[in-house]
């Protein structure tokens, strides 16, 4: 893919692209009735990807939004899910940390998240997680 920064971040044709700019989170799922499963909810499938087949979702971890648990979701977000802080680590304005998602389909997910600011939460409380669906992508899994 070639193409300005901000296109290639915003808009990537595949999973390396996807991945250059920063790490992701990444499952496979099964496409049914044009929507991809997630923790969060459904999400559209793009164009091209027949029911049926296998599909990775990658999520960048700035994607994930963290409220205390028991807060309101995010307004525009897909879908909020409670999850468990189980590592923080500083990294300049923002806290870099790995939640325990639970159980999705068979698998048990765990999922990095950036929060903005100096006041994550703190290791072993329950968060709510709000999935900003402009900062997922889909594409056919390398499985199919």
């Amino acid at each position: 893919q070639i193409g300005r920064p901000d296109d290639l971040y915003c808009h990537p044709v595949n999973p390396f692209v996807t991945r250059l700019f920063s790490s992701t989170n990444r499952f496979t799922t099964r496409v049914r009735e044009r929507q991809v499963a997630t923790p969060f909810g459904p999400l559209k499938a793009p164009d091209g990807l027949a029911d049926g087949v296998l599909a990775d979702v990658l999520i960048r971890p700035e994607a994930l939004h963290i409220a205390p648990a028991g807060s309101s979701p995010n307004p525009g977000g897909v879908g909020s899910v409670e999850a468990r802080v189980i590592t923080v680590r500083m990294l300049r304005r923002a806290a870099f940390m790995h939640l325990c998602m639970g159980e999705f389909e068979g698998n048990h997910l765990h999922f990095h998240a950036r929060h903005p600011g100096h006041h994550p939460p703190e290791e072993g409380t329950n968060v709510l997680v709000t999935l900003n669906h402009e900062q997922t992508f889909i594409f056919p899994s390398v499985r199919n």
